[in-house]
């Protein structure tokens, strides 16, 4: 009889060590399946970005105290449109980028504006003070015009 009891022993072994391993089998794939749903929300989130229409770009022209604005859209005409309620309207001044949704009928974001610096260096930071008649020099041109 004592025979038989290591022998059962040796069977209970095995089962335990298939149970430790069938253990660390589910800790890894909890693990796993935990990684692909942040992955598979992370693509949701892309495909969502992709599947979005295109947005018009436009400029502030002026911004109404009704909760709307006037825009130089970059297909063309002019147009008063909304603001959402997600824009920031302290951030709308005349000369700001904007992306109008689809239609084209509402602000849905300020775009960051873009510095060229070719065309920096030729804006006027200040309005000159010297006149026509402090420079001189154009009485003959002027009196032929009379």
């Amino acid at each position: 009889m004592s025979l038989s009891e290591p022998g059962k022993a040796a069977r209970d072994r095995p089962e335990e060590d298939d149970l430790a391993v069938l253990r660390e089998r589910i800790r890894y794939l909890t693990q796993l399946n935990a990684t692909l749903e942040r992955d598979l929300e992370f693509y949701k989130q892309e495909l969502n970005k992709l599947l979005e229409p295109p947005y018009i770009e436009a400029m502030v022209l002026e911004v109404l105290p009704d909760g709307r604005a006037v825009v130089k859209s970059s297909t063309g005409p002019n147009l008063v449109v909304r603001i959402s309620a997600n824009v920031d309207v302290s951030k709308l001044r005349p000369g700001v980028s904007v992306a109008l949704n689809n239609k084209g009928s509402t602000i849905v974001e300020v775009l960051p504006s873009i510095h060229d610096p070719l065309v920096e260096a030729m804006e006027i930071e200040e309005r000159p003070t010297v006149t026509f008649s402090d420079v001189g020099g154009l009485e003959s041109q002027i009196r032929e015009l009379y």
